[in-house]
């Protein structure tokens, strides 16, 4: 049984993505990213010439050092951690929940909202538009929400795509 301080890679993604507000793809990078810091690993490795593969339970290795984490990816369909040489972890691979949350925490109250420029007012007027979280391009195209946010606040133009998208994530991230 796992340890509840302790989540799989692929939670460890969903936990990221969700706190972020971020796709999986971001959700990926932010954890591959906060295990080069100070969020700790550990892995499990896999029985040998076993397909599909199966843990060694109780049995685990040493942490992963942060060293491994650096140009890595992460394959979420398979919940595989591939190093920048291109080789599989042939591991379980657990993350700290603690360190993660804390690592979280730190990196949100270093993203310290502006208080000039165009953000701070594109950010009021999509919490006026938006009462929960701005949808997806896919709901809400974006050519659109600019349309709308230039009526609204003609002063903003003009406004490119970089501007409105941190705006969105920013909106987006204190939700």
């Amino acid at each position: 049984m796992k340890d509840s301080s302790w989540l799989g890679l692929v939670d460890a993604v969903k936990a990221v993505r969700d706190a972020r507000g971020v796709n999986d793809g971001a959700g990926c990078t932010s954890l591959i990213k906060a295990c080069t810091s100070d969020v700790r690993s550990r892995k499990r490795p896999w029985q040998a010439d076993e397909e599909p593969p199966n843990p060694i339970y109780d049995t685990w290795g040493l942490p992963i050092s942060t060293l491994v984490w650096h140009g890595a990816s992460i394959d979420l369909e398979h919940g595989w951690l591939i190093t920048a040489d291109d080789n599989i972890v042939r591991a379980d691979i657990e993350i700290n929940a603690d360190d993660l949350r804390y690592w979280l925490k730190c990196q949100s109250l270093a993203k310290k909202p502006r208080t000039v420029g165009k953000r701070p007012r594109i950010v009021a007027l999509l919490g006026q538009m938006f009462p929960d979280r701005v949808p997806d391009p896919a709901h809400f195209p974006r050519k659109t929400l600019r349309a709308d946010i230039l009526k609204l606040d003609p002063e903003l133009s003009p406004l490119d795509d970089q501007t409105l998208k941190d705006s969105i994530e920013e909106y987006n991230a204190n939700r």
